[in-house]
């Protein structure tokens, strides 16, 4: 039977995927929900929206496809679970679809954005304040914000995909989505960004 593995986004847990483990079970497939290092109940102190996160989506994939009865594998990742396959796919050909829902293109930017939103700085200012942030994350949690950069990685994954990105989204602009839907490599089996309800 078919298994869609759910990646959660920053700040949650394996439950934000009732919903969609809801619908998918509706249709005959199967799904497997986790909790990326550093979320819900698993161990480690820190997330990496999408570095070391790679890691872990490796090792479920292994576990996943050893299962009795597991067919065909796809994801769906919300946010930066979606960061996170984007930036994992081109590595690995056990996946088959895979489902971007509200996917960020650039994190950098994004943080730039979310910055701009919140404070009244200068770019310098900006670019300054996320180099800091930038270094106590390295020390702190081994990872590059400015590597976090799943655009770059679109054109190379192969996959059918397909992407859900509301219009209304306060945290992740569409703009983002619509950017990764152009790069995008793979068969785009649909895009939808209207208002979504979860």
């Amino acid at each position: 039977m078919p298994v869609v593995i759910f990646l959660h986004g920053n700040a949650s847990s394996r439950m934000e995927g009732l919903y969609q483990g809801e619908v998918l079970l509706e249709k005959g497939i199967n799904v497997f929900a986790f909790d990326f290092s550093g979320s819900g109940m698993s161990e480690g102190e820190y997330i990496s929206l999408g570095i070391h996160e790679k890691d872990d989506l490796k090792d479920i994939i292994d576990f996943v496809e050893k299962l009795p009865g597991v067919g065909n594998i796809g994801l769906w990742g919300r946010s930066m679970g979606a960061a996170t396959a984007i930036m994992y796919m081109k590595d690995d050909p056990r996946v088959k679809v895979a489902c971007f829902d509200s996917p960020f293109s650039d994190f950098p930017k994004l943080a730039n954005e979310i910055a701009k939103k919140m404070i009244n700085l200068s770019d310098t200012i900006l670019k300054m304040a996320l180099q800091f942030m930038n270094k106590t994350i390295k020390d702190k949690a081994n990872a590059d914000i400015f590597q976090i950069v799943p655009i770059k990685n679109a054109p190379d994954v192969k996959i059918p995909g397909i992407f859900i990105h509301a219009e209304s989204d306060e945290i992740v602009p569409l703009q983002h989505g619509l950017d990764l839907y152009k790069e995008y490599g793979g068969i785009i089996i649909y895009i939808m960004h209207k208002h979504i309800n979860y």
